[in-house]
């Protein structure tokens, strides 16, 4: 018996038009979106290991705006630990 696959949805939310660089969605202030979502196309294997990087990038991308507001190495530091728990 063959395996059945299925897609995985990408590119809802284009990268540019609905989000930019840093993940950020355009007109709503605080919402970021780190899923296949904003990827333009379809990955050719399962998403997994390429949305856990993407998750990644996008924790620290959060930690260096939050940096910048916080200016607190040790606030930092507690919300990156909070976000690997959360996502990871």
């Amino acid at each position: 018996m063959a395996g059945v696959s299925h897609p995985h949805a990408t590119g809802t939310a284009a990268l540019g038009k609905v989000v930019d660089t840093r993940l950020r969605v355009y007109g709503i202030a605080g919402l970021r979106i780190a899923d296949a979502s904003f990827l333009p196309v379809a990955i050719g294997g399962h998403p997994q290991a390429t949305l856990y990087g993407l998750a990644e990038q996008a924790a620290a991308m959060i930690l260096q705006d939050m940096w910048i507001n916080l200016g607190s190495l040790y606030e930092a530091r507690r919300w990156y630990r909070l976000l690997r728990e959360v996502c990871c």
